[in-house]
């Protein structure tokens, strides 16, 4: 099969990639080429993809497109900015609309994980069968009049990434999305049964991550906080997580290398996470279980769906809470962390679900796009 996937166009994809949207198109498709298809991925320059697998590199640079609040209290309602947003995407995508035209006969299959408007919708006026991989909530508002707007086709399939998601969605749009979870291969993740005396902390520096309140939370039980991950809102940063690192033992450490934070991973007594936002999958607290590590976090979003309470780790709502759950933690198997997740997010599943919806879709291309 000859798969093409497209990328967000924000940040280049590498080995070591910044989120758990970029690192699950890196991990698709290098289990897709391995499997012996011909997988194309048109993503930022200076993506570097795995073996196998070609890098479709049309000259687009980096913050093509305006990064999308992911804080529900930021996200843009004017519509001066949301025409802003949605012209910046459709500069930045015209190449690859154009790529995929000149060369729609050896495509068999688009699979789009960027949640720009013109990947989104564009996209499916090409007439090739396309999957799309919803990575974000329903927050966005013109996204969602879009989605009410535009009347469904046989050549078309949204899939979302968790439970939680997938409820949302029908809520927001009354659309009953294909469920297709992420995943972790476990056995490219050490297990760490000796911990040091240290908290984790791993993300986007934003405010719906709640970094603020895992630097207190740490002050609050006089532990050691280890906090990992790139600034995305530089504003929340300056004037919300600098102060704080002046008056505290957090160690913050910026953007690191995957085998670096799951390195971390298996030192850690924890992982915390107190989140303010419906987390659509929780890559990192499915590594953190992969590496023994327990998980405490805001009951948000698919977080219920990963956390069993009191197994593989604790649901906490105040800071308070937090701090509770933390002091209980020799309650938990570090064994049974990874156990939790090792069949449950297993990679084959997901891949062949993937498969599966690829194969129906191979006789769906309109008439007019027949090979």
């Amino acid at each position: 099969m000859r798969i093409l996937h497209v990328s967000s166009l924000i940040e280049p994809l590498a080995v070591t990639p910044l989120g758990g949207t970029e690192q699950l198109i890196w991990e698709l498709s290098k289990l897709q080429a391995a499997d012996g298809h011909a997988v194309e991925v048109i993503a930022v320059q200076g993506s570097k993809l795995a073996d196998g697998v070609t890098f479709r590199d049309l000259s687009i640079k980096r913050d093509s497109v305006i990064r999308l609040s992911t804080e529900p209290a930021n996200i843009p309602a004017d519509t001066g900015k949301i025409a802003e947003i949605i012209e910046r995407e459709r500069t930045a995508f015209t190449p690859v609309l154009n790529f995929i035209r000149q060369n729609s006969e050896s495509i068999d299959v688009i699979h789009n994980h960027s949640y720009d408007y013109t990947a989104l919708f564009g996209l499916n006026e090409l007439g090739i069968p396309t999957v799309h991989t919803l990575h974000l909530p329903p927050n966005y508002s013109w996204i969602n009049e879009a989605f009410r707007a535009h009347a469904s086709a046989p050549h078309i399939r949204y899939v979302v990434v968790s439970r939680a998601m997938q409820r949302a969605y029908v809520d927001a749009m009354a659309k009953d999305f294909r469920l297709i979870p992420n995943w972790i291969d476990c056995s490219s993740i050490e297990f760490g049964d000796h911990p040091d005396d240290l908290l984790l902390w791993v993300g986007r520096v934003s405010p719906e991550k709640g970094l603020d309140r895992a630097i207190r939370i740490s002050q609050l039980i006089g532990k050691k906080l280890l906090a990992i991950g790139p600034v995305y809102d530089d504003d929340y940063y300056r004037s919300v997580i600098l102060p704080l690192l002046t008056r505290s033992t957090t160690d913050y450490v910026g953007a690191k290398p995957r085998h670096y934070v799951l390195d971390q991973m298996g030192k850690a007594r924890a992982l915390i996470a107190p989140i303010s936002w419906e987390e659509p999958f929780g890559l990192v607290f499915v590594e953190s279980l992969a590496s023994g590590t327990p998980v405490v976090v805001s009951p948000r979003g698919a977080a219920l769906e990963i956390i069993e309470e009191g197994a593989n780790g604790f649901l906490a709502i105040s800071d308070e809470d937090f701090a509770s759950s933390i002091e209980k933690l020799d309650e938990i198997s570090r064994s049974y962390c990874r156990q939790s997740v090792e069949t449950r997010f297993n990679p084959s599943v997901s891949l062949g679900k993937y498969y599966e919806l690829y194969r129906e879709l191979a006789d769906c291309r309109p008439p007019s796009m027949q090979k």
